[in-house]
């Protein structure tokens, strides 16, 4: 150990802001820093995990008042060390070692106590899923084998695995599924006899020699609309095949169906098709028509899906606004 030397006030004070904890090190406070940071995600995963469970908006404010005030007590603390000039200082101990050591650290520990808790946050940065989940909705999320058609699950996007996506799964490996503007029909796999089993007589509509469901899952979740801001998808994928541009549905002309009729490439079309295949699932924004989703860039291969999305447990905008209604409420009814 040797003599002490000036340390900067402001350095110290960025580290510790950047990484709770990096500002300890950078004083020489070693047990500190690498106790600090462990100790500060153990408090924010254990709250998290048991907001999961026990669905309290007050458990949400406790939880984000206990992480401010532990927080801003480390500024404040890391600055009082150099203060009372209490630094301790290795020889090797400069800002660029500091950030050498203590960002890998950082790294190591965040990605062990994700897989150690199996459970994750995420804030939604689009519209696609509103009024089910908004910009700005803090989404706890959780690993699960448990996936279940009709719930809304967080998975890689099949064009950029690095970008998580938040869709429901709608159809599964056999499912058919006919899209038209503001209509979604789909032929569930197991058949005429499970579809009258289990949705209504005027849901269900006979095309082809077989029974569809008509907009299944919006009776149950009133999230989902086909309101028209930013897009359209269903001409989104007219202008595609126009094109002859890959999408994840077929067009195609069925008989029976009530909707304008279009010339594409000299064949008539009514309505996109698909037929999803073995391995893979399709999934759909709940803002139909605001939804880069399988429609368009087709089945999603399930081993894509990386965890299911429990609970809203905060949301905060972009305007700097808290909206407390939100936080609190499930996502899937029957998954907690």
């Amino acid at each position: 150990m040797g003599a002490s030397k000036p340390r900067s006030k402001i350095l110290a004070f960025i580290f510790n802001a950047f990484i709770p904890g990096m500002g300890y090190f950078y004083v020489g406070h070693v047990k500190k820093s690498f106790l600090f940071l462990p100790f500060l995600a153990l408090i924010h995963y254990s709250f998290i995990s048991l907001f999961v469970y026990y669905v309290n908006p007050m458990l949400a404010i406790a939880h984000f008042m206990t992480i401010l005030i532990l927080y801003i007590f480390s500024l404040y603390h890391v600055i009082k060390i150099i203060r009372e000039n209490n630094v301790q200082t290795f020889k090797i101990n400069h800002w660029f070692i500091t950030l050498i050591i203590f960002i890998p650290f950082d790294y190591i520990l965040q990605l062990s106590i994700t897989k150690f808790f199996d459970i994750r946050t995420f804030r939604l940065p689009v519209s696609s899923m509103s009024s089910t989940i908004n910009k700005g909705d803090f989404l706890v999320a959780k690993k699960t084998k448990n996936i279940l058609r009709g719930n809304v699950f967080i998975f890689e996007y099949p064009n950029d695995p690095s970008i998580y996506f938040v869709k429901r799964y709608a159809a599964s490996e056999n499912d058919e599924i006919i899209y038209y503007h503001k209509s979604l029909f789909i032929h569930f796999s197991e058949g005429d006899t499970y579809i009258q089993s289990n949705y209504p007589s005027e849901s269900i509509i006979k095309l082809s020699n077989k029974l569809w469901v008509i907009n299944p899952y919006m009776n149950d979740n009133k999230g989902i609309h086909y309101a028209e801001k930013e897009m359209n998808v269903f001409e989104l994928l007219l202008s595609y095949a126009e094109n002859n541009q890959s999408i994840g549905m077929t067009p195609k002309y069925i008989d029976g169906l009530e909707s304008p009729v279009y010339q594409l490439h000299n064949n008539k079309m009514n309505a996109f098709y698909t037929k999803v295949q073995a391995g893979t699932i399709f999934m759909l924004g709940d803002n139909r028509e605001n939804s880069n989703d399988s429609r368009i860039w087709g089945a999603l291969p399930i081993s894509a899906i990386y965890a299911e999305p429990k609970v809203i447990y905060f949301n905060f905008t972009n305007n700097f606004k808290i909206d407390w209604s939100r936080i609190g409420i499930k996502i899937n009814k029957n998954s907690i």
